[in-house]
């Protein structure tokens, strides 16, 4: 008891702040700088691609590309056109799916795979692989079924 007696309870909240004063930083160097966010879900059979890092802040994210992992092949690819790409989401549908993203984002990023079509197919039941690369050259990878 007169160890806690002996304690000065005025510090402790300076150390808190002290550590939220560094930790939230960290973490928004580590949403700019580090791998990109990647969020899958599922609603109404599409599968929704959410790369957003923090909502608001622009996103970091070069390169995409859905492989098929069945046959390990790369389904689509688009990389970027200029260094401030901004892209929020991504959605995806059984079938046909077309390889230009929307027009607000179709100079931001070239199309890579495939070369020489405005289509590309998912098909149901299959397991495809997700990467994405931000520009530092950090790669998330997950994984969603049609």
């Amino acid at each position: 008891m007169e160890c806690i007696d002996k304690l000065d309870w005025r510090v402790e909240p300076k150390r808190r702040w002290l550590s939220a004063g560094l930790i939230v930083p960290l973490l928004l160097v580590n949403a700019c700088l580090g791998a990109p966010p990647l969020r899958i879900a599922h609603e109404n059979g599409l599968v929704r691609l959410d790369v957003q890092t923090l909502g608001e802040y622009p996103t970091t994210v070069t390169e995409f590309r859905i492989i098929d992992t069945h046959s390990n092949s790369v389904v689509w690819e688009v990389n970027a056109n200029s260094e401030k790409p901004q892209i929020r989401e991504i959605v995806l549908k059984p079938g046909i799916n077309s390889t230009f993203l929307d027009a607000g984002h179709s100079r931001a990023y070239e199309v890579r795979v495939p070369k020489s079509s405005a289509t590309f197919t998912l098909q149901s039941g299959r397991t495809y692989a997700v990467e994405v690369q931000g520009s530092y050259g950090l790669r998330t990878r997950a994984s969603f079924s049609m």
